[in-house]
């Protein structure tokens, strides 16, 4: 690639991006792979809307890039810290305090105590999988969350659950913002989904995520 093609690229991005600054959509999908710019786009995003906003990533070590790229713009956080940080200004939720522990094993204990409880047997993972996939049946994601308020803790997954319920039941206790913006949203399941469509009811919302993105608000 020369000189001439470099610059043409640079100007489709910018041409693109404009186009997307400007769309008066509440809800905008960008489909780009690593490196064709996205952090650019979300940073012309924020600079439009005159206001902080906020940035979430499903990665944990994209953070710090985005925080170096947009942290005079957005909040930015993990999908998870996101959560965590809801439940301790909503000063607790869904029968956790404000001071609940974060505990990323926790489905390895669940899984030990709904045996003792009578549950049929469920690994894990299996545990993990119901709450992504928002399956309820015979009533384990429940118990799971009964359980993690008598241990005042949650894990990832159940902690994103009890907040996506708190918020479909208090709909004036979503946050809002100037503008979400949220990346590799390919990797969201069903759970995470419908969490970043509960922020879109009272927010507009730019996401990026690759070809592999199945799911639109």
């Amino acid at each position: 690639m020369d000189g001439n093609d470099i610059a043409r690229q640079v100007e489709l991005r910018a041409e693109a991006t404009e186009a997307i600054v400007r769309s008066s959509s509440r809800k905008r999908l960008v489909v780009a792979g690593p490196g064709t710019g996205k952090t650019y786009t979300f940073r012309a995003a924020l600079e439009a809307t005159g206001g902080h906003g906020l940035a979430l990533t499903f990665i944990r070590s994209l953070v710090r890039d985005l925080e170096v790229s947009l942290g005079d713009l957005a909040d930015v956080f993990t999908f998870h810290a996101f959560c965590k940080w809801l439940i301790h200004q909503a000063g607790g939720s869904a029968g956790l305090s404000a001071n609940f522990h974060m505990y990323p094993e926790l489905p390895v204990l669940m899984a030990g105590d709904l045996a003792c409880l009578g549950y049929p047997p469920v690994d894990p993972k299996e545990i993990v999988r119901r709450l992504h996939n928002l399956d309820t049946a015979e009533g384990i994601v429940d118990a799971v969350l009964e359980r993690g308020c008598f241990y005042d803790a949650a894990g990832f997954e159940d902690a994103v659950l009890r907040v996506l319920r708190h918020l479909t039941d208090n709909p004036s206790a979503v946050p809002t913002y100037p503008l979400i913006v949220v990346d590799e949203y390919q990797d969201f399941s069903l759970l995470e989904t419908a969490f970043i469509a509960s922020l879109g009811a009272k927010n507009p919302v730019l996401i990026a995520g690759d070809g592999g993105v199945l799911r639109l608000l």
